[in-house]
């Protein structure tokens, strides 16, 4: 462990961080000790050498000061500030991110920062849990390096020569991540849900299986997003929540922002007299908080196991719509994805239909009763 030691001299007190390198006791002095403690607490975190790598210190030691740095931190947090036209939801979104970042890569400069620190990172978040004492989903930590791989990229080559998030190999969803595959209703099991609810939230579930729609999209919905003569409902913002509370947003992405086809019988059954489509028994817009009460009381009901969330909806709507065949890129426009090759990557798995229809294909090929060859 490194430590810390005060000494007097001619031209004043200087700081020296004491450490073993190779066997070896070494010192660098600093003039601060806020500079000094910075250093040991690097040395204690990622070790002697590669400290000193990230501070310029030729091995074994420098006999100054070394050079002050900016550090992935400062960078990160630069960047966030930075940005222009992005949702005060989405900075917070970031913000979480960096605190998540900087306890392993928050003190290494910039310059220095290499593909085997990002991977270092990476893997504790794999090993890690989240505030609620639960592993990160891969999907969680690919959002993470995602957002590091584009800050990091505004310091190229200014600050940087290259990215070195680019290229790192990221975890895959497993059986145990909270992913789609955990959970997609049969048509019985929903409608076994539905009936456990009370009447007055019936209208609510049933749309968010028939959309597809996040539930930020669907509680945000007005009566004016609602076409009876076209069939169609338009989704075009989404409430969002921070530690300010909840404020009306965009959608997730650009592709998210839709008009979607819905059957006029299930229109027809919607009550379009309030300020919103879906209201609360006092008149409100639907807090999540408040339907997740109605929601757990109605799974113990209809006795599913394992108990789905609301936003299982969603994944039951694309399995239901890729199993009946439903061509993936119609899905993929429903639900609002940014890009086909998420519907396919997320539920490439789920849609047995298409897979079905391709071998039959193939089948009846090579069932055909071929031409004699002459020889």
């Amino acid at each position: 462990m490194a430590s810390i030691r005060e000494r007097s001299t001619a031209n004043g007190i200087t700081f020296s961080v004491l450490y073993n390198f190779n066997g070896r006791q070494t010192s660098v002095p600093w003039y601060t000790r806020v500079e000094a403690e910075e250093f040991r607490d690097i040395i204690n975190r990622h070790g002697a050498k590669r400290a000193m790598e990230m501070f310029d210190i030729p091995l074994p030691a420098s006999a100054g000061p070394a050079a002050s740095k900016v550090t992935v931190h400062d960078w990160l947090t630069r960047h966030v500030e930075q940005m222009t036209g992005v949702e005060h939801y989405t900075v917070q979104k970031y913000k979480e991110y960096i605190a998540a970042i900087k306890p392993v890569l928050g003190d290494v400069p910039l310059e220095r920062l290499t593909s085997e620190d990002v991977g270092r990172w990476v893997q504790t978040l794999q090993e890690g849990v989240t505030r609620r004492g639960r592993p990160r989903s891969a999907k969680t930590i690919r959002n993470m390096h995602g957002f590091l791989v584009s800050a990091l990229n505004s310091a190229v080559p200014t600050y940087i020569p290259s990215n070195p998030a680019i290229g790192r190999r990221l975890p895959k969803p497993a059986y145990d991540d909270r992913t789609v595959a955990d959970r997609m209703l049969t048509p019985d099991e929903f409608f076994r849900l539905l009936f456990a609810f009370d009447p007055y939230w019936q209208p609510l579930v049933k749309f968010l299986v028939v959309s597809g729609c996040r539930w930020g999209e669907a509680t945000a919905l007005r009566p004016s997003d609602v076409d009876l003569d076209a069939s169609t409902v338009r989704i075009s913002r989404a409430w969002k929540r921070d530690e300010t509370g909840y404020h009306l947003g965009l959608p997730k992405s650009t592709r998210s922002r839709r008009v979607i086809n819905l059957s006029p019988s299930f229109l027809a059954e919607l009550d379009l007299t309030h300020e919103w489509l879906f209201v609360n028994t006092m008149g409100g817009p639907v807090r999540y908080t408040t339907f997740r009460n109605a929601w757990n009381k109605a799974t113990r009901a209809a006795q599913l196991d394992p108990a789905p969330t609301p936003h299982d909806l969603r994944h039951t709507y694309a399995s239901w719509q890729l199993n009946a065949g439903v061509p993936p890129h119609v899905v993929s426009r429903a639900l609002g994805h940014q890009s086909i090759d998420i519907t396919v990557d997320v539920y490439g798995d789920v849609d047995r239909r298409t897979a079905e229809l391709a071998a039959g294909v193939m089948g009846e090929i090579m069932a055909r009763t071929p031409l004699a060859i002459e020889g």
